[in-house]
């Protein structure tokens, strides 16, 4: 899933990063790949957090919104690295993060919504960040759009995926038991 996500950052990095002199030419290769590490780094935070709802809603829509909490963290994320990695201070490291991740995540959350792109979807991208393969996050998406009158809901998902119950082999997620 780095991969993908390297190849977004590189596509959209041109105006951030590339012809950005606050970056010197020779970090730009390094400052690309501290923004597709941060995204996931970002997401990672998200789900390890407990906040399985906000990266599903994330990539529920065509694109990403600016003001959703997991790409504003991510923005956050970005923001540190960059200033610790190439030393730029807080107002251009922010800029940089507040220009590349909504269009960088846009890019990602269209990917993975391509029927025509095999490259990238939901379920490996989930899967990857959460180390769990074989769960249906489409699956469990459509039921969240749907609403609970099958008596199955948000909460009963998060539940599972939390370790609260449910079941078997969904308990460790994300590390509990």
């Amino acid at each position: 899933m780095l991969d993908q996500i390297l190849e977004i950052v590189k596509n959209k990095a041109q105006g951030a990063i590339v012809e950005n002199n606050a970056i010197d030419n020779q970090y730009n290769d390094a400052a690309i790949q501290t923004t597709a590490e941060s995204i996931k780094e970002g997401l990672m935070q998200q789900l390890s957090g407990g906040n399985m709802k906000e990266v599903l809603n994330a990539f529920s829509s065509k694109t990403s919104n600016t003001d959703n909490p997991v790409v504003q963290q991510i923005i956050q994320v970005l923001t540190q690295q960059l200033g610790g990695k190439f030393n730029l201070n807080n107002d251009t490291a922010s800029g940089i993060a507040s220009s590349l991740i909504p269009s960088v995540m846009d890019q990602l959350v269209k990917k993975v919504h391509d029927s025509n792109d095999s490259s990238i979807d939901l379920n490996g991208v989930l899967g990857s960040l959460t180390g769990k393969s074989g769960i249906n996050f489409n699956d469990m998406m459509q039921k969240f759009d749907k609403g609970d009158s099958d008596g199955f809901g948000l909460d009963d998902a998060m539940d599972m995926l939390q370790g609260k119950g449910g079941l078997a082999g969904l308990g460790g997620l994300f590390g509990k038991k």
